[in-house]
């Protein structure tokens, strides 16, 4: 009973508590739910305000945007004047520049020209354009170009237009500088057509070309009798057949200053005449030899036959009678080969064998001459061209390399020798050549003959 009580008092507390409880629960969601919908009308309300607010902040925006991209155009408007302005001075300043150098450049092509002009005019008539080639040179010489540079320009080109003017018509002058065939100067008329110029007085005519100089002076080339009259002739009359060199005097320089044998041997010096006597006798040697080798014939089977058989026969006068027909030197040894054919085979062969040696001397007479030439011309020449090199260095220590004329002149003269030493060597190394091959040829023809001369005696006497 105790139990029950106190089990139905728990529960009826429990009871109670739990009708507390839910009470107490239905008044806290009663006041949640008041406290949601408060909240929930308060962020409608938050949102129509944000929603009105953003439409203002949007036009705003749009506003500050529409007003970037303006001044973003005007920025880039302004950039590209900037940039164009800055593109315009330096396109300015490459064509000032490119300007600059053409000038330049033609400036440059100017005096170039008047190099080429003053080299190329006429000598005789170069002292009439030096005061207009030094006008240019003092005008240009600054680096800097001005308008006093550009008009002494244009007026040498009005020079040297003029004077390609006359030069291609032809023009006649004075001059009294024309240094005559002797040296004298000479006063008279000079005609110049292109780049040719002639030159006339009372005693003298002909080409005008330069002197050796230095200082170069105009000088008159002389020319044949015929040329001579025909230069004259025209200076006369005006009219009429002048002569002309194509090469511009270059084969008339050539010409004169080709040396003749007399000369370059002079040329040569001391060296030259060794070599020389060395040529006259080796060729005086050669043709000998060549007379002597060349006139010896190998003796014919029919006739080594008939020997041979007359030598059988026991006939030995007969025999000897046919070898004296036989010239050179297998006449000895046809005559030795009779003499001992009634001897042993190799007593035989022995006697013919020395009987060859004998006759070798004979033929390489003179050959060995002739080698020793051959060797030692080109040797001589070497030496005087040494010689003749240092005699070239020589001056060239005392006066230096100014003349380049004289130099030239030195070093050819130093090579005659060597030339020389080669025109006597290689005939004689030829000649050798020859000479020797056919002294072998006879050598081994004598050997061939004398083992013939035995063979056809031992089959005879078998």
């Amino acid at each position: 009973m105790n139990l029950f009580c106190k089990t139905a008092f728990f529960l009826s507390s429990f009871l109670i508590l739990l009708i507390a409880s839910a009470q107490d629960i239905e008044r806290v969601n009663t006041g949640a739910r008041k406290d949601l919908d408060g909240a929930i009308e308060r962020l409608a309300n938050l949102r129509d305000v944000i929603a009105e607010e953003k439409v203002e902040l949007s036009l705003g925006v749009n506003a500050v945007k529409e007003e970037a991209a303006i001044k973003r155009r005007e920025l880039e408007r302004l950039q590209r004047l900037k940039d164009n302005a800055d593109l315009g001075l330096e396109r300015l300043q490459a064509e000032n520049q490119k300007l600059e150098e053409d000038l330049s450049y033609v400036s440059n092509l100017v005096l170039d020209y008047a190099r080429e002009f003053d080299a190329n005019i006429a000598i005789a008539e170069r002292l009439q354009y030096q005061a207009s080639l030094a006008s240019l040179h003092k005008a240009t010489h600054s680096e800097a170009l001005n308008v006093e540079t550009f008009i002494a320009e244009f007026r040498f080109l009005q020079t040297a237009l003029e004077h390609l003017e006359k030069i291609t018509g032809g023009y006649r002058y004075q001059s009294s500088m024309i240094l005559g065939p002797k040296g004298t100067v000479e006063s008279g008329s000079c005609l110049l057509i292109g780049p040719v110029s002639f030159f006339a007085n009372d005693t003298h005519a002909g080409l005008i070309q330069p002197d050796k100089g230095p200082p170069l002076r105009p000088r008159i080339q002389s020319l044949e009798k015929e040329q001579v009259g025909q230069i004259h002739d025209f200076f006369l009359k005006g009219e009429g057949v002048l002569p002309f060199d194509p090469t511009l005097r270059d084969a008339l320089r050539i010409n004169a200053s080709k040396r003749g044998f007399v000369e370059e041997i002079k040329a040569g010096g001391v060296w030259i005449w060794p070599i020389l006597l060395f040529a006259l006798v080796s060729l005086i040697g050669a043709v000998v030899k060549l007379v002597e080798v060349f006139t010896i014939h190998n003796p014919s089977p029919e006739t080594l036959e008939k020997i041979l058989t007359q030598v059988q026969q026991g006939n030995t006068r007969g025999a000897l009678d046919l070898a004296a027909q036989i010239k050179g030197p297998f006449r000895p040894l046809l005559e030795r080969a009779i003499d001992f054919a009634r001897s042993k085979k190799e007593l035989l062969e022995e006697v013919l064998f020395e009987k060859i040696l004998e006759a070798q001397p004979r033929l390489e007479r003179f050959l060995p001459f002739i080698a020793v030439t051959a060797a030692a011309s080109p040797l001589l020449g070497l030496l005087g061209t040494v010689t003749g090199m240092m005699g070239t260095f020589d001056q060239i220590r005392e006066f230096g390399t100014s003349d380049v004329n004289n130099l030239a002149s030195g070093i050819s003269e130093a090579l005659v020798t060597t030339k020389f030493g080669l025109i006597a060597a290689i005939p004689a190394l030829v000649l050798h050549a020859l000479l020797a091959r056919r002294v072998q040829g006879l050598l081994a023809g004598m050997e061939k003959f004398s083992t013939a001369f035995v063979n056809g005696l031992e089959c005879e006497r078998k």
